[in-house]
């Protein structure tokens, strides 16, 4: 559910990122990722009433390191 939410601010940061031409861009990819899934997170936190540990982590967590995971594979594509 948090992905349509995170995508767009996801190709802007990678767009911005690209143009500044980061030494290592993978983990620059990955630290911009990690910013983009936290803040997605915290803006769906607001509206999820589930709180169990499983979810939590699955889901949410899920998120963040999607986010990450994401960042760095879209900053070594767009180094190539």
């Amino acid at each position: 559910m948090e992905l349509p939410f995170a995508a767009p601010s996801l190709a802007v940061s990678a767009w911005l990122v690209a143009r500044a031409l980061p030494t290592y861009p993978s983990l620059t990819g990955a630290t911009y990722g990690l910013a983009v899934g936290l803040m997605t997170d915290a803006g769906m936190r607001l509206y999820c009433w589930i709180d169990q540990p499983l979810h939590v982590f699955s889901s949410h967590g899920g998120t963040v390191l999607l986010g990450t995971i994401g960042g760095a594979a879209m900053a070594a594509l767009i180094e190539r």
